[in-house]
């Protein structure tokens, strides 16, 4: 499954409520494979697991209150990514979501870090459709966050 790899993220933000921390939301005509999503956060000041769900959804309407950061191709000369990418969005994605991985993030044990376990794992995700990192538990205090997804677009 080869196709244009990018690479969206955001860094050091104070994240103190549930949101999503990535949404990406794929181009008419392109779909995308998500690849790697890396979390992590420094000087926590209380011990807490927080859950993230990894989901997926039909005809997105990607959130807001957050930043919308470009995609970096992993190729320096390549072209500019179609698929659209919010970060640290505090007013979450609302459309029907299917939930494709819940999990739980012990900030004392350092980040959190999804691959697929092989090529069959990776969520693709067709044209217009969209795919979400949503935090659902709250840190206790704000917590100083830096995050990257990396994907590729299939076109």
């Amino acid at each position: 499954m080869i196709g244009r790899a990018y690479s969206a993220s955001f860094d050091n933000v104070t994240v103190s409520a549930v949101q999503d921390l990535f949404s990406l939301k794929a181009a008419t005509g392109m779909a995308f494979v998500v690849t790697q999503i890396e979390i992590g956060c420094i000087g926590i000041v209380a011990l807490q697991e927080l859950r993230i769900r990894l989901r997926r959804s039909a005809t997105i309407t990607q959130g807001s209150g957050g930043s919308t950061p470009t995609p970096n191709p992993m190729l320096k000369a390549d072209v500019a990514s179609v698929t659209t990418v919010h970060a640290n969005d505090t007013t979450q994605t609302t459309t029907t979501l299917t939930t494709l991985n819940a999990g739980a993030w012990q900030l004392a044990n350092g980040s959190y870090l999804w691959v697929p376990v092989n090529e069959r794992n990776a969520p693709i995700i067709v044209p217009a459709d969209g795919f979400i990192v949503s935090l659902d538990t709250a840190p206790s205090s704000g917590t100083v966050m830096s995050g990257c997804i990396y994907f590729a677009e299939l076109g």
